[in-house]
């Protein structure tokens, strides 16, 4: 059996109105990224959190339809 560390939580309307779709932490354990859609109006995001300080540093607006991630060579 594995176990899962929690030792930070954020509330997902941090990011804004919309509802996350999907997250996955990078390799290096420095960023979690996640896609967020948001149903009334279709548009969707894709967001850095850095693990450090668990900033937001960067997003990306995405077309508008769900969202998947995957790391090349990583989570397979």
């Amino acid at each position: 059996m594995s176990t899962i560390l929690v030792d930070h939580w954020m509330d997902a309307g941090e990011l804004g109105p919309d509802s996350i779709s999907h997250q996955i932490h990078s390799p290096d354990g420095q960023y979690v990224m996640t896609t967020t859609y948001d149903a009334a109006t279709g548009a969707g995001s894709l967001s850095f959190i850095n693990t450090d300080t668990y900033e937001r540093e960067k997003t990306i607006p995405m077309p508008p339809t769900p969202h998947a991630l995957a790391y090349p060579g990583y989570n397979r």
